[in-house]
């Protein structure tokens, strides 16, 4: 496994041969593919900062909030596991939206952590949506569950996919937090692209922190609306190949937010090629792609490392 560290330059220059071809293209008559259109169009470079995270406890009015299948129950169970670990005196609610998972593995996490709330999803009740992209038709309605705690009453709330685990202190997340926050969306490049539609860094919504002023059942109504008018409509070649993210990004177009850096939400494929496999500098892994617990084995060699972090942490703990 190699790793590798970000040099700006060298990215740029490769990225300025793709721009080369893709205008060449695009002026013969030919629409860019998306990693093109990324190489012609404004892209924004994030950081992973060296610093102190002190591990912290959650405010007490903070709640916590993700979705759940039953085939995404072992991640569920090791995001507990770091966030009781990373967040001393934990005892805040954690709601837990799912379609229907069975009472053996609602009682198994229970035991683990007394303070999960499990919320059937009315998400998961809605009529199959409409598919344009390969990441819609394969997440289907799942993607969109956790956006249902826009609906709960809480002064903050931070909402996580049940794919990560925490590593460190997070409280970042939620300190002198009064609009949206998350981190860019990068995954296995160095940079986020800039959207033409929304005119800031895709914004990466397997992290979202929402303060109480964005909360409520009208909030709640109008991302559901958002995804019934934007689930195929093409807005943007950065955003339309995306299910759940496409969507909070178009929802959050007019909304305030606090872009946060890599630290707070980062891939093990963007640590390997762009951060030296460093990921202690890390506090939120997110394990985007084929997810370990599964065994499913990625062609990508960053994956297959990553699957054997989240393995690792598993070995260590409680499971």
């Amino acid at each position: 496994m190699e790793f590798c560290w970000l040099d700006v330059a060298s990215e740029e220059a490769k990225l300025n041969k793709i721009k080369e071809s893709a205008l060449r293209a695009e002026k013969n008559g030919f629409s860019p593919k998306y990693w093109q259109a990324e190489a012609i169009d404004e892209r924004f470079y994030p950081e992973i900062r060296k610093k102190d995270r002190p591990l912290a406890r959650p405010p007490a009015e903070l709640a916590f909030a993700t979705g759940v299948t039953e085939s995404f129950v072992p991640g569920f169970e090791l995001l507990l596991a770091s966030m009781l670990e990373f967040m001393p005196g934990l005892d805040n609610v954690v709601y837990a939206f799912h379609d229907g998972i069975g009472s053996f593995s609602m009682e198994r996490i229970l035991a683990a952590y007394e303070n999960v709330v499990f919320v059937e999803s009315d998400m998961a009740k809605m009529d199959p949506l409409p598919a344009s992209s390969t990441d819609q038709k394969r997440t289907g309605v799942f993607g969109y569950m956790s956006a249902e705690a826009l609906r709960m009453d809480h002064e903050l709330m931070v909402i996580l996919d049940s794919d990560m685990i925490l590593q460190g202190g997070v409280a970042d997340l939620w300190e002198s937090c009064g609009s949206y926050r998350l981190a860019p969306y990068c995954d296995s490049r160095p940079y986020a692209p800039v959207s033409n539609y929304t005119k800031r860094p895709v914004l990466n919504s397997s992290l979202v922190v929402v303060p109480k002023k964005e909360m409520g059942e009208k909030k709640y109504q109008d991302f559901k609306n958002a995804l019934k008018d934007n689930c195929i409509r093409d807005v943007c070649s950065h955003l339309d190949r995306f299910s759940s993210q496409k969507i909070w990004n178009v929802f959050l177009r007019d909304k305030e937010v606090e872009i946060l850096n890599m630290n707070m939400n980062s891939s093990p494929r963007y640590i390997a090629a762009f951060h030296g496999g460093e990921t202690n500098d890390v506090s939120v892994l997110h394990f985007s792609g084929k997810k370990p617990w599964l065994g499913e084995v990625d062609v990508d060699e960053k994956v297959r490392w990553g699957a054997s972090i989240w393995n690792a942490y598993r070995s260590s703990r409680i499971f």
